[in-house]
């Protein structure tokens, strides 16, 4: 729990921007998303050095990757670097991505 705790402080909840409670309330349900969607990534990857990795680390390996968006007929193809360290661990993640079944 601390680290969820830690992670979620990282993500900003360490300080409100604003002096109005309500668009404090907003950038809370938008740190808690980001929450969300880092905790989902994590799972995603599920590789050793990204389950117990902490906010700054996973946007430094997976956020901030350089890639190229190119489209070809109906597809959108992500092309990355070649040389960049976590390439082929991002591309597993997209195909485990890729895999999972279409909810109705």
């Amino acid at each position: 729990m601390e680290d969820q705790i830690t992670d979620t402080k990282d993500c900003g909840l360490a300080n409100f921007p604003w002096r109005s409670f309500r668009a404090n309330q907003v950038w809370r349900f938008l740190v808690q998303l980001a929450q969300t969607l880092l905790c989902w990534a994590k799972r995603l990857y599920r590789g050793p050095d990204f389950l117990p990795a902490r906010p700054k680390r996973l946007r430094y390996q997976v956020l901030q990757s350089a890639g190229r968006l190119a489209r070809s007929g109906r597809r959108t193809i992500l092309r990355l670097d070649a040389n960049w360290p976590w390439a082929r661990d991002l591309e597993l993640a997209f195909q485990k991505l890729r895999a999972l079944p279409l909810s109705p």
